[in-house]
């Protein structure tokens, strides 16, 4: 009986790692995608140009493949679980400073370095395959590969519905918060 018990708690461990990544990448992808659906607003009120918010975009996928490299090496190396959790830090701390920016080299600096932490999502499949035998892997990372779609969806939902009633500097505090 105890060994059952022993087993059921593993398996429910398991789950709730599993509901906590997907969460984490939905919130995570809500915010990379409020980006695009909060463009013109987040333009006019930081005083940005296409060109720049070109350069923006380019500097963040610059940083996100060096950072694949990075975080690679540091997932295989140290703590899985503690490695997300700085991820996690990061992505929020990035995402509130995004907010709090008045300029194109604010907002430069803030958006470039949430490429930091997109890089940190492959590290999570890894923390999972440590959770889940062979046999069970597809469906789990079924579940994270749906997390980048739900989050486009809730945040060109959230980005048409509360970015005008709230400002997008107010959705990017709410993201980060809920990344925390």
């Amino acid at each position: 009986l105890r060994e059952n018990a022993v087993v059921f708690m593993r398996f429910k461990y398991e789950w709730l790692v599993v509901v906590m990544l997907v969460f984490f990448a939905v919130i995570h992808y809500v915010d990379r995608s409020l980006l695009s659906s909060l463009l013109t607003p987040i333009m006019e009120d930081v005083g940005l140009n296409e060109e720049q918010m070109g350069f923006i975009s380019t500097a963040t996928l610059l940083i996100t493949a060096i950072g694949f490299i990075v975080w690679g090496y540091l997932y295989d190396k140290y703590s899985r679980v503690l490695l997300t959790t700085v991820a996690g830090v990061i992505w929020s701390f990035t995402t509130w400073l995004s907010a709090l920016t008045r300029g194109f080299a604010d907002f430069f600096a803030a958006r470039a370095s949430t490429g930091i932490d997109d890089a940190a999502t492959p590290g999570m499949y890894a923390l999972l395959s440590d959770y889940f035998p062979p046999k069970r892997r597809s469906t789990i990372m079924g579940l994270m590969d749906l997390a980048p779609q739900v989050g486009f969806l809730i945040a060109g939902l959230v980005g048409t519905f509360f970015g005008s009633l709230y400002g997008w500097r107010t959705l990017f505090f709410v993201t980060g918060g809920l990344g925390i």
